[in-house]
Protein backbone atom coordinates (compact mmCIF):
# COMPACT_ATOMS: atom_id res chain seq x y z
CA UNK A 1 0.00 0.00 0.00
CA UNK A 2 2.72 2.30 1.10
CA UNK A 3 4.53 1.92 -2.47
CA UNK A 4 1.27 2.02 -4.69
CA UNK A 5 0.97 5.89 -2.34
CA UNK A 6 3.88 6.87 -3.12
CA UNK A 7 3.28 5.84 -7.01
CA UNK A 8 -0.11 7.72 -6.48
CA UNK A 9 -2.29 4.56 -7.52
CA UNK A 10 -3.25 3.54 -4.36
CA UNK A 11 -6.56 4.59 -3.07
CA UNK A 12 -8.96 3.16 0.50
CA UNK A 13 -11.74 4.66 0.52
CA UNK A 14 -14.53 3.62 3.70
CA UNK A 15 -17.95 4.81 3.18
CA UNK A 16 -16.66 6.99 0.61
CA UNK A 17 -14.22 8.61 2.99
CA UNK A 18 -10.38 8.56 1.49
CA UNK A 19 -8.24 7.32 4.36
CA UNK A 20 -4.50 8.67 4.52
CA UNK A 21 -2.99 7.78 7.87
CA UNK A 22 -2.16 4.21 8.96
CA UNK A 23 -3.14 2.11 10.43
CA UNK A 24 -6.87 3.26 10.91
CA UNK A 25 -9.39 2.36 13.33
CA UNK A 26 -13.19 3.36 13.63
CA UNK A 27 -16.28 2.19 15.70
CA UNK A 28 -19.67 2.36 13.28
CA UNK A 29 -22.96 2.38 14.90
CA UNK A 30 -25.59 -0.50 14.16
CA UNK A 31 -27.20 2.07 11.44
CA UNK A 32 -24.12 2.41 9.28
CA UNK A 33 -23.03 0.10 6.65
CA UNK A 34 -19.68 -0.61 5.18
CA UNK A 35 -18.63 -0.18 1.79
CA UNK A 36 -14.78 -0.86 1.44
CA UNK A 37 -12.91 0.56 -2.07
CA UNK A 38 -9.57 0.09 -3.20
CA UNK A 39 -7.61 1.03 -6.02
CA UNK A 40 -4.33 -0.57 -6.12
CA UNK A 41 -1.51 -3.28 -6.62
CA UNK A 42 -0.30 -4.04 -3.68
CA UNK A 43 -2.53 -6.20 -0.88
CA UNK A 44 -4.27 -4.73 1.93
CA UNK A 45 -5.40 -6.14 5.44
CA UNK A 46 -9.05 -4.89 6.58
CA UNK A 47 -10.55 -6.30 9.49
CA UNK A 48 -14.38 -5.52 10.55
CA UNK A 49 -15.84 -7.30 13.51
CA UNK A 50 -18.87 -6.93 15.71
CA UNK A 51 -20.28 -7.16 19.01
CA UNK A 52 -22.99 -7.81 20.53
CA UNK A 53 -24.70 -9.28 23.95
CA UNK A 54 -27.43 -12.17 23.84
CA UNK A 55 -29.41 -11.09 26.76
CA UNK A 56 -31.98 -14.68 26.46
CA UNK A 57 -29.28 -17.23 24.35
CA UNK A 58 -31.18 -20.23 23.26
CA UNK A 59 -30.44 -23.42 22.86
CA UNK A 60 -28.19 -24.48 19.43
CA UNK A 61 -27.54 -27.90 18.73
CA UNK A 62 -24.94 -28.00 15.66
CA UNK A 63 -21.93 -29.97 16.07
CA UNK A 64 -22.42 -30.39 19.70
CA UNK A 65 -25.16 -30.77 21.95
CA UNK A 66 -25.04 -29.74 25.26
CA UNK A 67 -27.04 -30.12 28.52
CA UNK A 68 -26.49 -29.67 32.10
CA UNK A 69 -28.14 -30.51 35.48
CA UNK A 70 -28.18 -30.56 39.04
CA UNK A 71 -27.58 -33.83 41.20
CA UNK A 72 -27.72 -34.66 44.92
CA UNK A 73 -26.83 -37.71 46.70
CA UNK A 74 -27.66 -39.27 42.93
CA UNK A 75 -30.90 -37.82 42.37
CA UNK A 76 -31.97 -34.73 39.94
CA UNK A 77 -32.97 -31.51 41.47
CA UNK A 78 -33.80 -28.18 40.67
CA UNK A 79 -33.74 -26.54 43.71
CA UNK A 80 -30.61 -26.65 45.63
CA UNK A 81 -30.15 -26.06 49.49
CA UNK A 82 -27.39 -24.26 50.83
CA UNK A 83 -24.88 -26.69 52.69
CA UNK A 84 -25.30 -29.41 51.12
CA UNK A 85 -22.88 -30.50 47.99
CA UNK A 86 -24.45 -31.01 44.81
CA UNK A 87 -23.03 -32.10 41.60
CA UNK A 88 -22.96 -30.35 38.25
CA UNK A 89 -23.66 -32.40 35.77
CA UNK A 90 -22.83 -31.77 31.50
CA UNK A 91 -23.87 -33.94 28.97
CA UNK A 92 -22.12 -33.38 25.48
CA UNK A 93 -23.17 -35.48 22.54
CA UNK A 94 -20.83 -35.21 19.91
CA UNK A 95 -21.71 -35.85 16.17
CA UNK A 96 -18.79 -36.84 14.83
CA UNK A 97 -14.96 -36.42 14.87
CA UNK A 98 -13.35 -33.22 16.10
CA UNK A 99 -10.25 -31.94 16.93
CA UNK A 100 -9.18 -29.00 19.51
CA UNK A 101 -12.23 -28.68 21.61
CA UNK A 102 -13.20 -26.71 24.81
CA UNK A 103 -16.36 -27.41 26.84
CA UNK A 104 -16.94 -24.28 28.66
CA UNK A 105 -19.43 -24.56 32.08
CA UNK A 106 -20.09 -21.79 34.01
CA UNK A 107 -20.61 -22.19 37.90
CA UNK A 108 -23.76 -20.29 39.19
CA UNK A 109 -23.41 -17.40 41.61
CA UNK A 110 -24.17 -18.41 45.27
CA UNK A 111 -21.81 -21.49 45.23
CA UNK A 112 -18.20 -22.70 45.00
CA UNK A 113 -16.37 -25.19 43.12
CA UNK A 114 -15.76 -28.21 46.14
CA UNK A 115 -13.35 -30.61 44.56
CA UNK A 116 -11.06 -29.78 41.92
CA UNK A 117 -10.09 -32.43 39.46
CA UNK A 118 -9.09 -33.90 35.97
CA UNK A 119 -9.86 -36.84 34.24
CA UNK A 120 -7.63 -38.93 32.31
CA UNK A 121 -8.63 -37.84 28.67
CA UNK A 122 -8.42 -34.43 29.27
CA UNK A 123 -5.55 -32.12 28.05
CA UNK A 124 -6.34 -29.41 30.44
CA UNK A 125 -8.55 -28.53 32.78
CA UNK A 126 -8.99 -24.59 34.14
CA UNK A 127 -11.18 -23.38 37.05
CA UNK A 128 -12.21 -20.04 37.89
CA UNK A 129 -14.75 -18.47 39.73
CA UNK A 130 -17.31 -18.17 37.25
CA UNK A 131 -16.74 -21.14 35.14
CA UNK A 132 -14.42 -24.50 34.43
CA UNK A 133 -13.04 -25.01 30.72
CA UNK A 134 -11.96 -28.41 29.92
CA UNK A 135 -9.53 -28.57 26.32
CA UNK A 136 -9.37 -31.43 24.52
CA UNK A 137 -7.37 -32.22 21.39
CA UNK A 138 -9.79 -34.69 19.93
CA UNK A 139 -12.99 -35.84 20.96
CA UNK A 140 -15.02 -38.24 19.03
CA UNK A 141 -18.16 -39.00 18.24
CA UNK A 142 -20.37 -40.11 21.50
CA UNK A 143 -21.60 -38.77 24.66
CA UNK A 144 -19.82 -37.63 27.12
CA UNK A 145 -20.38 -36.39 30.70
CA UNK A 146 -18.57 -33.95 32.78
CA UNK A 147 -19.05 -33.61 36.78
CA UNK A 148 -18.42 -30.79 38.85
CA UNK A 149 -18.65 -30.80 42.30
CA UNK A 150 -20.10 -27.63 43.85
CA UNK A 151 -21.14 -26.23 47.05
CA UNK A 152 -24.06 -24.03 47.07
CA UNK A 153 -22.84 -20.88 50.29
CA UNK A 154 -25.17 -18.13 49.44
CA UNK A 155 -29.85 -18.35 49.12
CA UNK A 156 -31.09 -16.89 46.54
CA UNK A 157 -32.12 -17.12 42.80
CA UNK A 158 -29.41 -17.31 40.18
CA UNK A 159 -28.48 -17.61 37.08
CA UNK A 160 -26.68 -20.59 35.31
CA UNK A 161 -25.68 -19.35 32.11
CA UNK A 162 -25.52 -21.77 29.00
CA UNK A 163 -22.69 -24.64 29.08
CA UNK A 164 -21.05 -24.97 25.62
CA UNK A 165 -18.79 -26.64 23.68
CA UNK A 166 -16.67 -25.39 20.56
CA UNK A 167 -13.82 -26.20 17.80
CA UNK A 168 -11.28 -23.64 18.93
CA UNK A 169 -10.57 -22.97 15.84
CA UNK A 170 -13.67 -23.31 14.15
CA UNK A 171 -16.04 -21.71 16.94
CA UNK A 172 -19.10 -21.46 14.60
CA UNK A 173 -18.64 -25.33 15.02
CA UNK A 174 -20.68 -25.61 18.42
CA UNK A 175 -23.14 -26.20 20.50
CA UNK A 176 -25.16 -24.50 24.06
CA UNK A 177 -27.85 -24.91 25.84
CA UNK A 178 -29.89 -21.79 26.94
CA UNK A 179 -29.88 -19.79 30.38
CA UNK A 180 -31.35 -21.25 33.45
CA UNK A 181 -32.57 -20.37 36.83
CA UNK A 182 -31.16 -21.93 40.02
CA UNK A 183 -32.95 -21.61 43.55
CA UNK A 184 -30.53 -21.89 46.75
CA UNK A 185 -32.86 -22.08 49.87
CA UNK A 186 -32.08 -22.42 53.24
CA UNK A 187 -30.55 -26.34 54.37
CA UNK A 188 -33.08 -28.22 56.71
CA UNK A 189 -29.95 -29.73 58.08
CA UNK A 190 -26.62 -28.72 59.56
CA UNK A 191 -24.02 -27.15 57.56
CA UNK A 192 -21.14 -28.95 56.41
Amino acid sequence: LLKDAAEGTGRIYINDKEITQFPYQTSLTEENSVNLRYTGKQPVYFTAYQRSWNANPGEVSGTFTVRSQFSENGKTTHTLSKGNPVVLKVDVDVKGQTDLVMIEIPIPAGTVVQEKKTVYNEVYREYYKNKVLIYFEKLPKGRFDFTISLLPKFTGTFSLNPARALEMYYPTNFGREQIKQVQIKESAGPMQ
